[in-house]
């Protein structure tokens, strides 16, 4: 849900003759090539790589032959690939940057799903995607450049500023199906409500055919034509398309100065934005997500891609964890690169091909760092308090939590529901959905299978549907806050797990994970733009509560789909789409998730702390390194009283000697958490995510500092060696 403030609306502007040939659309010729959607992307000499040679082969020829023209291609991976496959090109398409006529841009390695990916992986994508932009053109790139991607977290401005990039562009809000957003140039702040981005909606989609009427009508739907007589929209056939033909640069010349017409100016993306930074102080500022009202599914298609995906960050997060305890070297972005190809706003969502899907599953172990020795630890421990404990149990007729029964309808609440939506099989999860959702099994017969002092564990088995079956798991570990539901097998259709239907909780708002932080979404009856959040993105995790915080959390391993209505709290596990990949979440699944009492805030300190559920979020479900033996490795700092300041990563520094701790408020809070070094350091500083200082943090002697933070911000400290 977001505020916005200020600004003019031209809607009513006509758009009369002498008025419109003061307007510009300024248009790149853009190839908005996906890397992961209909064509295969592993190996060198695929399909698709070949038609990344052919488009920039081809607008090369175009640049010669018109030249007016100016050509912009986001995705440093493709760049990357050419280099490869063609690199006579490359000193072709350098000559053609310096002089203005070719534009990278777009920061992030590729065009991300920015919803699901861990902060940290979207912070190491605009990271590496902008020095490689920087090494290939002599400078980072200020543009976010992501027009097909469906919904974009309030984080992002945020993690963009601390990436250094200032300008945000995208067209794909505009297939919101209830509600209009009512701007097209804006100032986008973040969640912590400092950070700013200036951002531009392009109304016509990135396949622009220079013809009059879309010409017309990209500017009559521009809401600060008032302010700044000007949109961005791209040139040519952008959609897996080679980018503007000789059609359309040729219309393109006649709409320069067309009597009763928008003229048409070739203009790379960066003067557009330096434009529009000059008139900053006239736009309207957007605090908030912007919510797509559409392509809901893609939340929860493909559920095994989804998974493994987040194994991988898994993986690079206890690794990089394990190098700052052993003192080691950084990964490098080599490391991550493969990761971060994941992100791509069609496979990360499910809405690529079947291929691509068994291309990207064969590359994974590659993408997966070597494991040093490890072992396992119990999580679970029982420790005397004098605190009272959060209780949670299971029994054959329902939950209790504290003292609190919350009846489970059927099988461990999972619910079947019919799934056939209007259009794009894999991208849509449509309104009707939820009503037809019915209980997979009337009752569910537990039978204890096992009882001791490490652990206790229920099963049962439960029909799916006419070909499927269920097999259901509860574990509870002695002292544990939440109750862990594993081993669902699963096949087909559509079902989905409100844990539980009812919960009684009747706050104004639920709140989402984030990739970093959290969101307060309204979950009680109320506008339209309110309904159509039938389903909702979650990093992970999910809260139902009463205003003032008691509630119930469900946490996942991988799951970013959600529901939450009039009190009722549900999590999409499959979908099973028939188009693209027909194959879409058949067979078996493992799916392992948990609920408990919902807590904003960790409270106390180390192992007798209790974790919020942001925190437990990250931590349930991932591994502990330990040594040979099965102790704990020791940790190079300890975070006091951390309140709703929840660890992300831990990395060594790429920028020198030490390390950064990266930290982030999950709850709309402030407050003041202790960190303590386990040896003094050389220096200790806060800093963005490209290792540059902002500052430092209130020492108190030379292993403890005080750091401050305020709600929803990201906190990186830089921890130098002496």
């Amino acid at each position: 849900m977001g505020v916005g403030r200020g600004g003019g609306d031209a809607r009513s502007d006509t758009g009369a003759a002498r008025r419109a040939a003061r307007r510009v659309l300024a248009a790149p010729g853009g190839a908005h090539r996906p890397r992961a959607h209909r064509r295969r992307v592993a190996v060198a000499g695929d399909r698709e790589r070949h038609k990344n040679v052919h488009s920039f082969a081809t607008q090369l020829r175009m640049l010669s032959a018109y030249p007016e023209m100016v050509f912009a291609h986001s995705t440093p991976a493709v760049y990357r690939a050419v280099q490869e496959d063609a690199p006579a090109l490359i000193p072709q398409i350098k000559h053609q940057i310096a002089a203005g006529r070719w534009e990278l841009m777009g920061g992030f390695e590729v065009e991300p799903d920015v919803n699901m990916p861990a902060g940290e992986a979207l912070a190491r994508s605009a990271v590496y995607g902008n020095r490689f932009i920087a090494a290939f053109t002599g400078a980072p790139s200020d543009v976010c450049w992501i027009p097909d991607v469906f919904g974009y977290s309030n984080c992002l401005p945020q993690i963009l500023h601390l990436a250094g990039i200032s300008g945000f562009y995208t067209t794909k809000i505009t297939w919101s199906q209830v509600s209009r957003f009512p701007y097209t140039s804006f100032v986008w702040r973040g969640s912590d409500a400092e950070s700013e981005v200036v951002a531009h909606l392009a109304t016509t989609g990135y396949n622009g055919q220079v013809r009059l009427e879309e010409n017309r009508g990209a500017l009559r739907r521009h809401r600060q034509l008032d302010v700044h007589d000007a949109m961005l929209i791209g040139t040519g056939l952008g959609d897996g398309g080679g980018g503007p033909s000789e059609a359309e640069a040729e219309r393109a010349r006649r709409f320069r100065d067309l009597a009763g017409s928008p003229r048409h100016t070739w203009r790379t993306s960066a003067s557009f934005f330096a434009e529009l930074e000059r008139v900053r102080d006239r736009l309207p500022v957007y605090q908030g997500e912007l919510y797509m009202e559409a392509h809901r599914g893609v939340l929860t298609s493909q559920a095994e891609y989804k998974r493994l995906y987040r194994a991988c960050e898994v993986a690079l997060r206890t690794h990089e964890a394990l190098r700052v305890a052993d003192g080691g070297r950084p990964l490098g972005e080599q490391a991550w690169l493969r990761v971060l190809f994941g992100q791509f706003h069609d496979a990360l969502p499910g809405s690529s091909i079947g291929r691509v899907y068994e291309d990207l599953e064969a590359e994974r172990p590659a993408a997966t760092p070597p494991w040093p020795v490890w072992g396992p630890v119990r999580r679970g421990s029982t420790t005397a308090s004098s605190r009272r404990r959060s209780t949670t149990a299971a029994s054959s007729s329902g939950l209790v939590v504290d003292g609190r029964r919350l009846e489970l309808t059927g099988a461990a609440g999972l619910r079947l529901g019919h799934d056939d939506p209007h259009n794009y099989d894999a991208w849509e999860i449509d309104h009707y959905t939820a009503g037809t959702m019915r209980p997979v099994a009337d009752r569910l017969q537990l039978a204890v299978a096992e009882h001791s002092g490490r652990r206790g564990v229920l099963a049962g088995r439960a029909p799916m549907g006419d070909s499927s079956r269920a097999t259901v798991r509860y574990l509870l570990d002695p002292g544990s806050r939440y109750l862990v539901m594993s081993r669902h097998r699963l096949a087909g259709g559509a079902p989905a797990a409100p844990l539980p239907p009812a919960t009684g909780y009747r706050g104004r708002t639920a709140t989402f994970g984030a990739p970093f932080g959290s969101i307060e979404r309204p979950q009680l009856p109320g506008r339209p733009e309110d309904e159509a959040m039938w389903e909702v993105a979650g990093s992970r995790w999910a809260a139902v509560h009463d205003d003032d915080g008691t509630g119930l959390a469900v946490l996942t391993e991988a799951k970013y789909g959600f529901s939450c209505f009039d009190g009722e709290l549900g999590v999409s596990l499959l979908k099973a789409a028939r188009h693209p990949d027909p194959a879409a979440d058949t067979g078996r699944h493992t799916i392992r998730f948990a609920v408990g009492l919902h807590q904003p805030a960790t409270l106390g300190s180390g192992p007798d702390a209790v974790l919020s559920s942001a925190c437990a979020a990250d931590a349930l479900f991932a591994p502990v390194p330990t040594t040979v033996a099965g102790a704990a490795r020791p940790s190079p700092f300890v975070l006091e009283h951390p309140g709703s300041l929840c660890p992300a990563w831990v990395l060594p520094s790429e920028t020198g000697s030490g390390y950064v701790i990266r930290l982030h408020e999950t709850a709309g809070r402030r407050g003041t958490a202790e960190l303590r070094l386990a040896k003094p350091a050389g220096a200790v500083t806060l800093a963005d995510f490209r290792e540059q200082e902002r500052g430092a943090p209130r020492r108190v002697d030379e292993t403890t500092c005080l750091i401050d933070y305020a709600p929803y911000q990201i906190v990186s400290v830089l921890v130098r060696s002496p």
